[in-house]
């Protein structure tokens, strides 16, 4: 059986992107590595990526999990840095690469502008 997961994450250059405290099941790390793969190639548009760290942190309130997510990317530009925090972990990973992009878009912009 073609395990499709892998197929998704061979997008997101796994060379380049470290997970630490993702202890998922298969079809949740999949749905990740899909998210995770879509994001690092629009940040890919706007600057180099030499590596980026993703973190996962759940802590339980009540019967729910809350989910803390940090990226960390290393870019030629700068590092990059953002936090979100959610129930909802692809929602939060979502919000958290999301933050990254804007931030690397913004940059590629101000440093055109300098030039």
């Amino acid at each position: 059986m073609l395990e499709w997961w892998k197929t998704l994450w061979t997008t997101a250059k796994p060379d380049k992107a470290y997970l630490n405290g993702f202890d998922l099941d298969k079809s949740e790390l999949g749905r990740a590595y899909y998210i995770i793969g879509h994001y690092i190639g629009k940040i890919e548009r706007n600057c180099e990526i030499e590596q980026i760290k993703i973190s996962l942190k759940k802590s339980v309130h009540g019967k729910a999990f809350l989910h803390e997510i940090k990226c960390i990317a290393e870019t030629k530009q700068g590092i990059l840095n953002a936090i979100e925090t959610d129930y909802n972990l692809f929602k939060a990973l979502a919000r958290c690469l999301e933050k990254i992009w804007h931030e690397s878009e913004h940059k590629s912009r101000t440093n055109r502008q300098i030039r």
